[in-house]
């Protein structure tokens, strides 16, 4: 991208999963943006210098910080020429804690600098489609997946964990749909880069992946966003359903809910509306009867601990009721006289 705008600007990217001695021999070259993983960059530190380094760009810094590059950031920062002669440059979607801490060791007399809030596109259709089970979402899963490959579009399915992305693949696979590939954290570099492209060029359709992928991935003809499980807040949501509708064109998110997932569909309720979507009548039933359905329980877990705590009271009173009634006084012995010793004396 940076290319395309100023064709003047030598811009090399370096990341792992590739040969380091020819990204190497392209810097030796000349180059006048460095953009690379943490992991490659300190790699790189003892072949290249690092002393003329002008500015210092951190992006998607959140992001880093919870994939646990902390370690590498502070690495590559102690290469670097001092903050008095660089400028440092921090941008990250959310603004945490962790963030703050990190910024007030990089940035020298920062700036801070607010652009707008995380705001769904309107372009983007919402749908939240609730299941009775996961074997259900499974279900639905395949159809959607068979009905995205037979109109030759492009889906992203967003799993919480690389288990339950591996397995789906494999059970999709098995029912005939293979145009997929797998993003995730036990992806090595190599082969995300593998499936990444065989997604952009379209010999894959669909690219299973876990939150790795809902940032940063850049693709302008993705029709379709599933969501198998619901994200874990409304951030993640945002940015998940943000891989569709680029670009000017329309997009689709769909998101597969089933009962324990009950309490986060209210807050995808509230990005529905406040997206100008209306919430279908049949969703809105749904959620009623999980609240039903989960009264009795609650209920009868009161009832349970209401139980539990009448036990624990119970033998408290009967120790209360035997403290309360003082044991009579101990009564003394009679001592015997010794009467026959004084005798024995008084008659000698």
């Amino acid at each position: 991208m940076l290319i395309r705008a100023m064709p003047s600007l030598r811009a090399v990217a370096v990341y792992g999963g590739t040969a380091k001695q020819a990204q190497v021999d392209i810097l030796e070259q000349g180059v006048d943006c460095l953009i690379g993983t943490p992991g490659r960059l300190l790699d790189l530190k003892d072949t290249l210098s690092f002393d003329k380094v002008d500015v210092l760009v951190l992006d998607e810094a959140d992001k880093m910080l919870e994939m646990g590059f902390e370690p590498q950031l502070q690495a590559i920062r102690a290469v670097l020429p001092s903050s008095e002669t660089r400028q440092t440059l921090l941008f990250s979607a959310t603004w945490p804690m962790t963030v703050e801490a990190l910024a007030a060791i990089f940035l020298r007399n920062p700036i801070h600098i607010t652009i707008g809030a995380v705001q769904v596109n309107p372009d983007i259709e919402q749908r939240i489609e609730p299941c009775a089970s996961d074997d259900d979402k499974a279900s639905r899963l395949l159809q959607h997946c068979k009905t995205i490959v037979e109109s030759a579009k492009k889906g992203i399915v967003f799993f919480k964990t690389k288990q339950s992305c591996d397995d789906m693949q494999a059970a999709a696979a098995a029912a005939g749909v293979t145009s997929i590939a797998v993003v995730h954290g036990d992806k090595s570099q190599e082969d995300r880069t593998m499936h990444l492209n065989r997604f952009k060029n379209g010999s894959a359709l669909l690219l299973f992946a876990t939150d790795v992928a809902s940032r940063g991935l850049h693709v302008n003809d993705v029709a379709c966003v599933i969501n198998v499980d619901c994200p874990p807040n409304e951030e993640t949501y945002i940015h998940r359903i943000g891989r569709t509708g680029r670009a000017g064109a329309k997009g689709q998110a769909i998101t597969l809910v089933s009962p324990k997932d009950v309490g986060m569909v209210k807050t995808l309720l509230r990005v529905v509306r406040e997206a100008g979507q209306s919430v279908p009548d049949d969703v809105l039933a749904w959620i009623q009867q999980q609240k039903q359905a989960k009264l009795p329980l609650e209920n009868e877990e009161q009832q349970r601990k209401r139980g539990r705590d009448d036990a624990k009271t119970e033998p408290n009173r009967a120790k209360k009721s035997k403290k309360a009634t003082p044991p009579p006084p101990p009564q003394k012995k009679k001592q015997k006289k010794k009467v026959g010793k004084r005798k024995q004396r008084l008659c000698q």
